[in-house]
């Protein structure tokens, strides 16, 4: 995977393929970079939780190899970052990652309006949102299918666009105290 968002539509393919309706997705950039991710979906059984982390564990039936959980763990520790899990069957999964988007490793961000845009296309979905948070900035993504019926065009320029005046206005605001 080339950049975080590819990371983030794979965890989030998880949860459609789980059976979740509902997505938020927590982005929150600081010192360190947070991702937290929360659905609705079946959930994970207590007896597999354990092998959450193998990429010789998955519960499908068209692969035997499950590789998108255990990729975003080893970015986590590559970056000197950790990860959690929280996991309820019939409740839903929250994950939460920490990055330090300063090391080496950390990839680029990617594009958070193509992300959205692409996981609302999936037909079960039924609403998410989006919430990226830099340090003092905030802006929130809210996609409701019955009652949203923005073009794919639109919410991609919509989100980037919204993420780009955040960090231009966090770039201001450090430009200022350096002065």
């Amino acid at each position: 995977m080339d950049n975080l968002t590819s990371y983030i539509f794979d965890l989030c393919q998880n949860s459609l393929s789980n059976h979740a309706t509902s997505i938020k997705i927590n982005i929150t950039k600081k010192d360190c970079y947070k991702i937290k991710i929360i659905d609705n979906g079946s959930g994970i059984k207590k007896q597999d939780l354990k092998y959450i982390t193998s990429p010789f564990f998955t519960t499908r039936t068209t692969r035997r190899i499950g590789l998108g959980i255990p990729l975003v763990i080893l970015l986590t520790e590559q970056t000197q970052g950790y990860y959690r899990f929280r996991s309820i069957k019939h409740l839903g999964t929250t994950l939460f990652l920490v990055f330090d988007h300063h090391h080496l490793d950390f990839p680029d961000e990617g594009d958070y309006g193509l992300l959205i845009a692409d996981i609302i296309q999936h037909q079960c979905l039924n609403k998410i949102k989006f919430t990226y948070k830099n340090n003092h900035h905030k802006y929130i993504y809210k996609y409701n299918k019955k009652t949203n019926d923005q073009r794919r065009i639109s919410i991609i320029d919509h989100i980037n666009t919204n993420i780009k005046r955040i960090e231009e206005m966090h770039e201001n605001i450090r430009r200022t105290k350096e002065t």
